[in-house]
């Protein structure tokens, strides 16, 4: 009996070790699947609250804030490599100065390009004639080679190119939020009741509509730089100054020395007129001096 009674606990025993070894293997997997759930929920709760700011979000209203980045990584980076600024300035002598003229003037029409300002002038021996030229930024390069044909000596040749494709995407970006906000002012001024919040509401989207438009103006600014450059042309003819020229300038040194002695001899005439007011002057002078000197006297 004694014997039979052991062995029955210790099977008893022996169930019950198995059992418990049972529930620590399930109570062992059971944290580790859930802490792989937990990660992925982190993960998802990760992203929704980088897209919605936070929280999580419906689908609809994270299609909007992906909607309102203004450019992605990949447009930014072509937008860089397009948004150029080419200027140019030329400069140089030409035998003659309307046959240059007539040649660059036919020159522009042909890349598409038209004449912002001109300026012609004449001083000492040369008859110049400053251009600026206004071309669309593909026929640049071939206008440049073109007008260089019409110099054999250059005094200026210099072309830069500028980058704004960085600025022109920052202030793009910069724009697109500001219209975020100008849009969550309007939903606002829809729920305003008051006179006062809606006065408030308005001031602030005229706020942000001027800032929106000063950077829709520098945008349209940097599009008109881009996709037009500028050249600027400098011609001139050298003319030797004539003999007729040289009688024409000795005799315009004589004239000037003959009206400088003719104003002399006319400010002695008008000196000459006041003179009672002059003694008047140097009379009451020396009387005052007079005085000055007693006091000193005196004092002494």
């Amino acid at each position: 009996m004694r014997i039979s009674t052991l062995l029955l606990s210790f099977t008893l025993i022996l169930g019950s070790c198995k059992k418990q070894e049972a529930i620590s293997a399930d109570t062992m997997s059971a944290p580790a699947a859930l802490m792989q759930k937990g990660e992925i929920s982190s993960e998802v709760d990760g992203a929704r609250s980088s897209i919605g700011g936070g929280a999580p979000s419906s689908p609809a209203a994270e299609s909007k804030v992906i909607d309102q980045n203004p450019i992605g990584q990949s447009q930014a980076v072509g937008i860089q490599a397009q948004m150029l600024i080419k200027t140019g300035a030329l400069a140089f002598q030409v035998k003659s100065f309307s046959k240059a003229k007539e040649e660059i003037t036919a020159l522009i029409p042909r890349f598409s390009g038209y004449i912002s300002s001109e300026n012609e002038d004449t001083y000492g021996e040369n008859h110049q004639c400053v251009m600026a030229i206004r071309v669309p930024s593909a026929q640049f390069d071939k206008l440049v080679n073109e007008i260089s044909k019409s110099a054999s000596n250059f005094d200026q040749r210099q072309i830069s190119v500028q980058d704004v494709g960085e600025e022109f995407a920052d202030v793009t970006a910069r724009m697109n939020a500001k219209l975020a906000v100008e849009q969550r002012y309007v939903a606002i001024l829809a729920r305003a009741n008051k006179i006062s919040e809606i006065l408030e509401i308005e001031q602030k989207i005229g706020e942000v509509r001027a800032e929106i438009e000063s950077m829709q103006g520098r945008l349209n600014y940097l599009k008109n730089q881009v996709s037009y450059s500028t050249l600027t042309v400098t011609f001139y003819e050298r003319t030797p100054i004539t003999a007729t020229q040289r009688i024409n300038f000795f005799s315009q040194i004589l004239s000037s020395v003959k009206n400088g002695w003719v104003g002399l001899l006319n400010f002695v005439v008008h000196l000459m007129a006041i003179w009672p007011f002059l003694l008047f002057v140097t009379g009451v002078v020396v009387l005052i001096r007079r005085g000055v000197k007693k006091k000193k006297k005196q004092s002494q």
